[in-house]
């Protein structure tokens, strides 16, 4: 994703007025404006996950995700599960660096913390219709975007960006051949995100919505992520955001893993 959540779950942006060259953008120019423009320097969210099969039984989950900007795109994200009690305090931790990244699970139940690498990455977040990628920020180092031109969704007119990985690696650790965002010209925010396998075919669809504002920022209030190959879904519905209020450093390491 990946959308900041990830990168699909953080990210969400200022209205901005475009000027006359806007139009002239690339697609690198875009995301980074869709990457920065609307950044917190730090963010608490807690949120139910509903994690729906293909019978259309669903169970619910309870999460808080930490987010602390970097130096440039090397930002830090903790994800962690306040319930149910099975998995209450399962936690991963990730720190960027560049086009890499350095991914850690907690599992209380064996107190143990395991580094996911590799294609382990595009593993389904407890599963979910995510992916242990999904829960970090986006990839700029890591891809190269395309203007694909312009949609309208509800209204409002998008910016088209496809985002390719530029090796073969990062495309192992996403699982994806290609994405296409849909960013709002306005408001810069990123609506939806089309994702295709590393066969390029439809894997799944995330829309964001209900958007409001947090101390300026724009926030949606709904996430629903969908499966293009069967029926499952996974949405993030809110409870509580809290914003720039001084997250430390010492919550983002291996040894807070252990902390709940």
């Amino acid at each position: 994703m990946s959308l900041r959540v990830s990168p699909l779950i953080l990210s969400l942006l200022l209205p901005f007025c475009l000027a006359s060259s806007a139009d002239a953008l690339t697609g690198r120019e875009i995301m980074e404006k869709a990457d920065k423009k609307n950044q917190a320097k730090d963010e608490s969210t807690t949120r139910v996950m509903e994690i729906m099969n293909e019978k259309g039984q669903v169970r619910k989950r309870k999460m808080v995700t930490f987010f602390k900007a970097g130096k440039g795109d090397d930002d830090k994200v903790l994800v962690r599960f306040l319930a149910p009690p099975e998995h209450r305090g399962v936690s991963l931790l990730t720190l960027e660096s560049g086009a890499s990244d350095e991914q850690w699970l907690y599992l209380p139940q064996n107190k143990k913390t395991k580094r996911i690498a590799g294609a382990s990455k595009a593993d389904s977040f407890m599963g979910s219709n995510f992916s242990n990628y999904d829960m970090r920020t986006e990839d700029l180092q890591g891809h190269k975007y395309k203007v694909l031109g312009e949609a309208t969704l509800s209204k409002r007119t998008f910016y088209k960006v496809e985002a390719t990985p530029k090796s073969d690696e990062v495309k192992k650790s996403t699982g994806y051949a290609r994405r296409v965002l849909y960013i709002d010209k306005d408001r810069w925010t990123i609506a939806r995100v089309d994702f295709f396998d590393t066969k390029n075919k439809a894997l799944k669809m995330l829309r964001a919505s209900d958007w409001k504002q947090v101390k300026g920022l724009w926030r949606a209030s709904k996430i629903e992520i969908r499966s293009q190959v069967n029926k499952t879904r996974t949405r993030l519905l809110p409870a509580e955001r809290k914003v720039n209020e001084g997250l430390p450093d010492s919550r983002f390491t291996k040894r807070s893993l252990k902390k709940i």
